[in-house]
């Protein structure tokens, strides 16, 4: 990694995909003192390509992004097999991640992330739920706890993605789509999921 003054936090992206892309222009863009430094990928074309809008550089591992000592936070935009293995390497590293939902593909998974970050000591870890952070949703959720909007009785939620990712299973309607209703629902309302009913 060549030397350079840095402006921000330095960042590593690991995954180039759709997400990963997004994040690092967004992260690039949008959010002062961020400073995308590296991304990494498993197709190098697509690595090269994506770091290269942002004059990063293009790591010839996840590891060794992780590991750099020039990085000081990471975001995981890999695919979702591998959630689990890069956050517990993140945490190792002790570096803040930003980590794509799921936090792991099992719920064994899921807790040896979190183990890892109470035994570390250290918050270190964001899954992506950006709405609690979005202001219209905080204006709503404002409104919805002073009761301008009156007792909520029914919350209709919709997603309209383009399309499903070519690798997209059924469970990631779950993970990745309607997990952000699990998370922001109960938030918006200040009120708990009793239950969940499903109709195909």
């Amino acid at each position: 990694m060549g030397e350079s003054v840095s402006t921000g936090v330095r960042i590593g992206v690991v995954g180039a995909g759709a997400m990963g892309a997004a994040h690092v222009e967004t992260l690039s863009r949008w959010v002062p003192g961020a400073e995308v430094v590296a991304v990494y990928d498993l197709d190098v074309d697509r690595a090269k390509a994506v770091a290269g809008t942002v004059g990063a550089f293009a790591a010839s591992s996840a590891e060794s992004l992780i590991d750099d000592d020039g990085i000081e936070a990471v975001l995981v935009a890999a695919p979702d097999p591998l959630h689990e293995e890069l956050a517990l390497a993140c945490l190792a590293a002790g570096k803040p991640t930003l980590l794509e939902k799921p936090l792991s593909t099992s719920v064994d998974g899921a807790r040896r992330v979190v183990d890892a970050e109470v035994a570390a000591g250290r918050r270190l870890l964001q899954l992506g739920f950006m709405r609690r952070f979005d202001p219209a949703y905080v204006a709503l959720r404002s409104a919805v706890l002073a009761g301008e909007v009156g007792r909520p009785r029914a919350v209709h939620c919709l997603h309209r993605n383009v399309q499903a990712h070519p690798s997209a299973t059924s469970d990631g309607v779950l993970v990745n789509s309607a997990i952000h209703e699990f998370d922001c629902v109960p938030w918006l309302v200040d009120d708990r999921v009793d239950a969940v009913t499903v109709f195909a």
